[in-house]
């Protein structure tokens, strides 16, 4: 089965007919913007303090990564054997 075989049923939708916002699918409430940018706001509080006591800059990236690796990972995966 595709990864991206949810979106199988939009493209039937839009080879018929402009697609309007109600033929899109709901967001989940754990990709909502609220709860992943408070779920990001940990990782970067996390990541000043870490900074603060090494004596260096904090780095929005590694707490970016330390945030969404585990949601990448499969991908990852995936296209390393591709």
């Amino acid at each position: 089965m595709s990864l991206s075989g949810w979106i199988n049923p939009l493209f039937k939708i839009g080879h018929k007919r402009r697609l309007e916002e109600d033929d899109m699918y709901s967001v989940l409430p754990e990709d909502r913007c609220q709860h992943r940018g408070e779920e990001l706001q940990g990782y970067w509080d996390q990541e000043v303090k870490r900074a603060e006591k090494d004596a260096r800059e904090p780095s929005l990236m590694k707490a970016i990564i330390k945030c969404y690796w585990k949601s990448y990972l499969p991908f990852a995966i995936f296209k390393l054997f591709e």
